[in-house]
């Protein structure tokens, strides 16, 4: 029997997540699913960690692979995602990171909606965005106003932490070394979609959790990933200058926003688990 949901993870140098992305697995309300989670030459103990605690658990699938020379040259989650999805067996497809968490409901409240709706292929919720502890967070902001199909030409409109998208659909496409890889990868299946086959659940469903070693040289390579997305979607250089300005105008008033507090902060202790180690 095949589950009805496929579980990609990327793996490289996440111990001291691994048990946090464990218990968020196992807490599922909603138990028809497999994880694959690919390694991308970690260099700490996250893959032998991961094995010990999965071992017991058939739905696990711990992939301890060297990815080929390319994938190796340009380093990223691309490849272990593209491996996971020609392992997936699922029904549909799902994407965690290991560092990112599931509230017990996800799997949950999204087969209910896919029960509903057959005619969706790709479904999509809310998530909280919190600090590295996962203690505090706040609501992530959308602009559910503009059509999916314009949003998906501007900025990712999907979540990768709470994407839902068919077998048949999902591997059709693939991840490209492009440092935003997930842009490109939506952005790819949205238009190969009809807005009819995309839907979002009204739930919050995940915790993305933010990464404390984020600095200002990080955010100006991801300017240069954002840009060589909006080339390689075939804007005009001019636009995609327009449309990386407007970007970065939009974060930094979410930022600044959630800094001041016209968006609540929230206390998430009371959600997402707390009993992964520390290292």
């Amino acid at each position: 029997m095949h589950p009805y949901f496929s579980v990609i993870t990327p793996l490289f140098n996440g111990e001291r997540f691994v048990r946090s992305y464990y218990t968020c697995l196992i807490n599922q309300r909603f138990s028809d699913w497999e994880s694959i989670v690919v390694d991308d030459e970690s260099t700490d103990n996250s893959i032998d960690l991961l094995i010990s605690l999965t071992q017991a658990d058939k739905r696990f699938k711990v992939i301890r692979n060297h990815p080929p020379r390319q994938a190796v040259l340009r380093k990223g989650p691309y490849w272990p995602r593209n491996h996971g999805l020609s392992m997936a067996a699922g029904k549909y497809i799902c994407f965690l990171d290991v560092d990112d968490y599931w509230l017990p409901s996800k799997l949950l409240d999204q087969y209910n909606m896919l029960s509903k709706r057959p005619e969706i292929k790709l479904l999509f919720a809310a998530y909280y965005k919190a600090d590295s502890s996962l203690s505090l967070g706040y609501l992530k902001p959308r602009l559910d106003m503009i059509p999916i199909k314009t949003q998906a030409y501007i900025w990712n409109p999907i979540p990768n932490l709470t994407s839902c998208v068919a077998r048949d659909v999902a591997s059709m496409f693939s991840f490209k070394p492009v440092g935003h890889e997930d842009f490109l990868y939506w952005h790819e299946i949205i238009r190969s979609l009809d807005a009819t086959q995309i839907g979002k659940t009204d739930n919050i469903l995940a915790i993305y959790r933010t990464s404390a070693q984020s600095t200002s040289g990080n955010k100006l390579k991801a300017l240069g990933w954002w840009m060589r997305c909006y080339r390689l979607m075939g804007h005009p250089f001019i636009l995609a200058i327009l449309l990386v300005l407007l970007k970065s105008m939009l974060e930094f008033a979410e930022r600044s926003s959630a800094a001041v507090g016209l968006i609540p902060t929230i206390q998430l202790s009371n959600l997402a688990e707390k009993d992964y180690a520390q290292y």
